[in-house]
């Protein structure tokens, strides 16, 4: 059973029936939640209480712009920019009001209902949490020193030093600092909530560790915060099939093998756009190994990659590339099928887990699982 939720009582009831009537989902229902209200968050969790027991999945998925669009010079840019990507900065004004709006929503209210709803998701067997993310949220478009430290020092990181970002964050707004500062120029709001959810993803993964809590960019999506002026749409699966099947990975395995193996799995960032830090896994549907290592130059001009081949079985390539960075090598898998082959349309995923979890157990001989931060995966 899903329960569909919605700040506007009419609308969510619209968008069950919709699902219905499309998809004939005779298991989702409706429950108004706010969010931003704490009594609200707290009716939802006496309802889910109350009617199911426990929880699996929280998709933490409710988010504002944080800025005031002129919609007419966004439907006048629209016409002439390619592909469907919009500078919003040349259409919409920032306000101070408007930043703390956008913070409350988009970062204090999936902390808060995460929160609430721990309690019964640790009753689940596979309690699991999912946050809508941004690529905007990465760190790199973050150019305030001070705060790029606090959000990216896991050991130190704490929810009482996010706040001291935010806080500091909509002070240099307020005062019209936030340039002379290095806070974001682009959806500065946005940015920062998003890159304060990564940094709270990380700190609720080690404070709940029976939970599987992680974050994810779907991609440039199309939806009403946006104007529709996303280039990928829900029904093209694009969206709810990359959020469901980071939910799903470990309830389509034998649940105690999956769990046990799948733990190490939390506190990352699944991104649909690029990779970055540590460790990521990919899953290319390519025709063959020369087109890997071509797509692989391409990717990381600045890089130099190792790819070496290491097994072919129907169709099935698996590789591992070695990364040469300052900081030391890093590892990555990389797992690539040949479009005409049986397991594209039915993949391993025993195969897949596997290999996971050889990854992360040390595939260059290490016995130990390797120190994973927030990481940057891509799942195709």
């Amino acid at each position: 059973m899903v329960v569909l939720t919605a700040r506007d009582q009419k609308k969510g009831i619209e968008a069950v029936q919709s699902l219905k009537a499309r998809a004939s989902c005779d298991n989702v229902i409706f429950h108004q939640l706010d969010v931003g209200a704490p009594s609200s968050i707290a009716s939802l969790a006496d309802f889910i209480k109350t009617r199911f027991g426990k929880l699996d999945i929280l998709v933490n998925n409710a988010a504002v712009l944080g800025v005031k669009v002129d919609s007419n010079a966004l439907d006048s840019l629209a016409d002439h920019v390619p592909g469907g990507y919009i500078n919003w900065n040349e259409v919409s004004t920032q306000a101070h009001d408007l930043a703390e709006e956008c913070l409350k929503t988009n970062y204090y209210g999936p902390k808060s209902t995460t929160e609430a709803f721990a309690p019964l998701l640790k009753l689940s067997d596979s309690g699991r949490v999912v946050n809508v993310s941004s690529s905007s949220g990465k760190l790199k478009f973050v150019a305030n020193d001070w705060a790029q430290t606090i959000l990216s020092d896991a050991d130190c990181l704490t929810e009482d030093r996010i706040d001291e970002v935010l806080n500091e964050f909509l002070k240099d707004f307020k005062e019209g600092f936030l340039n002379a500062k290095g806070w974001p120029s682009f959806l500065s709001a946005y940015t920062l909530s998003k890159a304060a959810l990564n940094a709270y993803t990380r700190i609720v993964a080690k404070k709940y560790p029976e939970l599987t809590i992680n974050c994810v960019c779907p991609g440039y999506v199309k939806t009403d915060m946006n104007y529709h002026r996303g280039v990928l749409s829900s029904e093209e699966d694009f969206y709810w099939t990359r959020i469901f099947r980071i939910c799903k990975i470990t309830i389509q395995f034998p649940l105690g093998w999956a769990l046990s193996l799948l733990q190490h799995i939390s506190g990352l960032i699944f991104l649909y756009v690029t990779l970055s830090l540590h460790y990521w896994l990919e899953f290319w549907e390519l025709l063959d190994s020369e087109q890997t290592k071509t797509l692989w130059s391409t990717r990381n001009k600045k890089l130099r990659w190792i790819f070496r081949r290491v097994g072919e079985r129907e169709g099935k390539i698996i590789g591992w590339t070695i990364e040469k960075l300052d900081s030391g090598y890093h590892r990555s898998l990389v797992l690539t099928f040949h479009r005409k082959s049986p397991l594209r349309k039915h993949l391993s995923k025993l195969v897949m887990v596997q290999s996971l979890s050889n990854f992360l157990l040390g595939p260059f001989g290490s016995s130990s699982p390797p120190n994973i931060e927030m990481t940057s995966f891509m799942l195709k």
